[in-house]
């Protein structure tokens, strides 16, 4: 029999021979190298299921990571104060992302209802002034996701952080200091 060109590259022995003329040690190759080519295919076919495995799983674990960086001004943050009447209307946020945007402080009242201090504070009128729902809690503790902004000349302007009422003070009260910023929507709370 004739070998094309590819027969005579391979390695393998020609399967398609007259099994009758060949000795019992011939057979016994013929059978090993047989053999060897299914553990061969086996061993490259595992291998491949396994690597796509991984790939997926891989892909899947991409996916599911936690991507702490926030679309732009977005914020998470902690209601931490809540001032009034000669402190001011604010709601004192202590941002937990993005970092860099609010102010490191500490703030106490006079009579010490509010002793805190903070890292990355940011200060927001009254919700009930900036058109944020009811719904959401203006109190201590609540955790919120929102997009913010900042104030506008016209609403520096405005006093958002004072009280609607006028208020005699009898000393000189000093609210919180903190980055001033508007919140335009509540996307989520807690």
């Amino acid at each position: 029999m004739k070998r094309t060109s590819l027969q005579k590259n391979t390695t393998c022995p020609d399967l398609s021979a007259n099994t009758d003329d060949m000795s019992f040690n011939d057979r016994l190759f013929n059978l090993k190298s047989i053999q060897q080519v299914k553990s061969f295919v086996w061993m490259k076919i595992s291998i491949l299921k396994i690597s796509t495995i991984f790939l997926l799983l891989s892909l899947i674990g991409v996916g599911c990571e936690k991507n702490d960086e926030l679309p732009p001004y977005h914020a998470q943050g902690k209601i931490i104060a809540v001032t009034a009447m000669c402190y001011g209307e604010t709601v004192l946020i202590e941002v937990e992302n993005p970092k860099g945007i609010g102010i490191a402080d500490s703030f106490s009242t006079i009579g010490g209802e509010i002793n805190i201090s903070y890292e990355n504070a940011i200060g927001i009128p009254y919700f009930s002034k900036i058109g944020i729902p009811d719904s959401v809690p203006q109190t201590v503790g609540t955790w919120l996701y929102f997009e913010y902004r900042e104030l506008t000349e016209e609403e520096k302007e405005e006093n958002l952080f004072s009280p609607d009422t006028h208020i005699i003070c009898t000393a000189n009260y000093i609210p919180p200091s903190a980055n001033r910023f508007i919140i335009t929507k509540i996307i989520s709370y807690q």
